[in-house]
């Protein structure tokens, strides 16, 4: 029984979902790095749920399918900008505040584009193995909070991937997760928390 009332209310917000969003999301070309806006219907079925669960009584502003395969959607939820991922399974990667477009507040990043000479030798390495055989197109450090972030985007067999790296040269984030899914949780909370 219990069930079933909650399949009913993910079905009543999925359908709410799809009737207000609509007239509001459309699909459209891919823009310079390979994202495409979409709208929730043409989202895979685990994807679709997945957003309509951490939407919640939030309104979606934007979908798009980044050129990585990962669904990013920008959402507006109690008063905030939340930024939502999901991947191609329907697993939830990413839900946090929007810091840098949160009105109200400043801006809380601030992102440097950098050469691999430029970021300290632990950070060159883990990004250089992460890239292996792949070109590094672009390598950004990021502040936040205090704590240095480098993120490397990555052209590896074709696919465009995105690397976090702390400034000890630790690996946070890679391909849109963590390396280890059981410490992904737990990054993402820490990194949620620095924010």
């Amino acid at each position: 029984m219990q069930a079933t009332k909650m399949i009913c209310g993910i079905l009543l917000v999925l359908v709410t979902l799809m009737v207000v969003s609509l007239p509001v999301i459309a699909a459209e070309k891919p823009d310079k790095d390979g994202d495409v806006k979409v709208t929730l219907t043409e989202l895979p079925v685990a994807v679709r749920a997945t957003l309509v669960q951490a939407v919640g009584n939030g309104q979606i502003l934007e979908i798009e399918k980044e050129a990585s395969g990962i669904y990013s959607a920008d959402v507006l939820k109690d008063g905030q900008k939340i930024d939502i991922e999901i991947d191609a399974n329907g697993n939830l990667i990413k839900s946090e505040v929007d810091k840098e477009k949160d009105e109200g507040k400043e801006e809380e990043r601030d992102e440097v584009n950098v050469t691999l000479n430029d970021v300290p030798p632990a950070v060159a390495a883990t990004i250089q193995n992460e890239a292996g055989s792949g070109t590094i197109d672009k390598i950004e450090k990021e502040e936040v909070k205090g704590a240095t972030v480098y993120e490397a985007k990555i052209t590896k067999d074709g696919k465009k991937t995105e690397v976090k790296v702390a400034e000890d040269g630790t690996l946070i984030k890679s391909k849109g997760c963590c390396k280890d899914k059981k410490e992904c949780g737990k990054k993402e909370t820490e990194e949620n928390e620095k924010d």
